[in-house]
């Protein structure tokens, strides 16, 4: 994710610190990190083509903006696949949280 961010960042800063904007208010609302990068990550590319076709005025060459943010996106869905199930059970570690984690490998 960090990756992510940086590449972002370095082609459109302003979009990314919007997206970061958006992070933070999901992590401080719910305190999951691996939630706020689900959400945020896929969502990019929506960002990303509001800034190329309304302030770029890049009528026709949008698309790969667009596509590399739906790309990431599903990079970041596919790497998450463990948070998500966590998730939805309930036993995803929140942000601040300073109990440890036991993993399954551990209990085998």
């Amino acid at each position: 994710m960090a990756t992510t961010a940086g590449v972002f960042f370095s082609l459109i800063p302003a979009i990314s610190a919007s997206l970061a904007i958006v992070w933070l208010i999901i992590v401080k609302t719910t305190r999951y990190t691996s939630l706020a990068n689900i959400i945020t990550t896929p969502i990019s590319s929506i960002f990303f083509f509001f800034e190329a076709y309304f302030i770029m005025n890049l009528k026709e060459s949008w698309y790969p903006l667009m596509i590399g943010g739906l790309v990431a996106g599903a990079f970041v869905l596919i790497s998450h696949r463990e948070n998500i199930k966590r998730l939805r059970a309930g036993e995803e570690r929140r942000f601040g949280d300073k109990t440890e984690r036991i993993e399954e490998e551990e209990l085998a």
